[in-house]
């Protein structure tokens, strides 16, 4: 403690003055501490979400996305025909599919939709699983799968040709007039599909085994087998022929 005489003197301005100095400097101090103490824990912190992200306990995606952000959903894997018989549940959701492209289509009546001509090109498209063989199917493609012009997916599209087989990444936009109405984001071409040819041959063969004509079939169906198919395709109509063969032995 100061003497009062240095408190009261001519000295006490000067002492004031050195007091606010020093409770200056110390205040600096302790806030140069706190940011350095700070910025050690920050790092401390990313470290160990380095960490974390090495050893395999944290997602990549989740430690590099930016605060307040979440990563984008995947598309839900669905089936055409199941999405046509359910699609409100579908409606706004991004999906993942594959189809057999029908023609693309040179007129609609876009309604309240989005969807006009002078913006996107329309096509029919048919499920991955339908055997286009059968007139059933075949008489039932989805006509309202859309995609924007100028865009990948309509070059992927248009460039797909009839019964081409294509992997699709869309979004379910509304469901209008009883259909629902897709828009592509993204097209993949697959590298094999039914072809005219199989097409026609598998057809004969159906219409020459309701008529009891089942060797005739068989043989039908084999023409349809020559030609490189989806393994699925194949299975099918290895199926029917089997089928027929057995009958033709009866």
């Amino acid at each position: 403690m100061l003497p009062r005489t240095l408190l009261a003197g001519p000295h006490a301005a000067a002492l004031t003055l050195l007091a606010s100095l020093a409770l200056t400097l110390a205040g600096g101090l302790t806030e140069g501490l706190s940011g350095r103490g700070g910025a050690q824990a920050a790092a401390g912190t990313q470290a160990a979400e380095k960490s974390q992200v090495a050893a395999g306990t944290k997602p990549a995606a989740e430690a590099q996305a930016p605060s307040g952000t979440k990563p984008a959903a995947e598309p839900i894997a669905v089936d055409l025909l199941q999405l046509r018989k359910d699609p409100l549940r579908y409606r706004g959701e991004r999906v993942a599919l594959t189809v057999q492209l029908g023609d693309e289509r040179e007129t609609w009546t876009p309604g309240l939709t989005r969807f006009d001509r002078r913006r996107f090109r329309g096509f029919a498209a048919w499920s991955e699983t339908s055997r286009l063989w059968h007139i059933e199917p075949y008489s039932d493609p989805l006509p309202a799968l859309f995609a924007r012009r100028g865009g990948s997916a309509a070059r992927a599209l248009a460039g797909a040709g009839s019964y081409g087989r294509l992997e699709l990444v869309a979004i379910v936009r509304t469901v209008f007039g009883g259909e629902v109405w897709i828009e592509v984001l993204e097209a993949r071409r697959l590298p094999r599909s039914v072809g005219e040819g199989s097409l026609i041959h598998a057809g004969r063969a159906v219409e020459l085994y309701k008529e009891g004509h089942h060797a005739a079939a068989a043989a039908e169906y084999e023409r349809a087998l020559a030609a490189p198919l989806p393994d699925s395709h194949r299975a099918a109509l290895e199926e029917e022929r089997d089928k027929a063969l057995k009958r033709a032995a009866d």
